[in-house]
C-alpha cells in the first residue's frame, strides 16, 4: 500500500504526502534576512532573489530564501592557508 494518502474535501483531492511550502511576504524576508524594505524591494527588482508572483503578489519560498543567502555566502578567512599561499607565491 502506498504512503501516499489521498483525503478528500468538496471533491478534491489533496496529497497529505506534503507539508506546506513556507512562504515569505518581501516585508517578512527583509525581516529575516536583516535587511531594510527597500534593500528587500531592490533586490527583487534586480532579480537577484527568485520569487513566486501571485496575481499582484510577490512571494518568496523557503528554497529561495535558503538559495539567495548561500549565494551571499562568504566564506571565513583561513589565516593559515592564505600564508601558505603567500610563501608560495600563489596568489589565488
Amino acid at each position: 500500500m502506498s504512503s501516499h494518502r489521498k483525503e478528500f474535501s468538496n471533491g478534491i483531492a489533496h496529497s497529505t504526502s506534503q507539508s506546506p511550502v513556507k512562504t515569505y511576504t518581501v516585508d517578512e524576508f527583509a525581516q529575516t534576512v536583516g535587511i531594510s524594505r527597500t534593500k528587500a524591494w531592490k533586490e527583487i527588482h534586480q532579480r537577484r532573489i527568485a520569487y513566486v508572483r501571485l496575481g499582484r503578489r510577490i512571494l518568496i519560498t523557503q528554497q529561495q530564501l535558503d538559495e539567495y543567502l548561500k549565494r551571499n555566502e562568504v566564506p571565513a578567512f583561513d589565516a593559515k592557508s592564505a600564508a601558505n599561499k603567500i610563501l608560495r607565491g600563489s596568489t589565488k
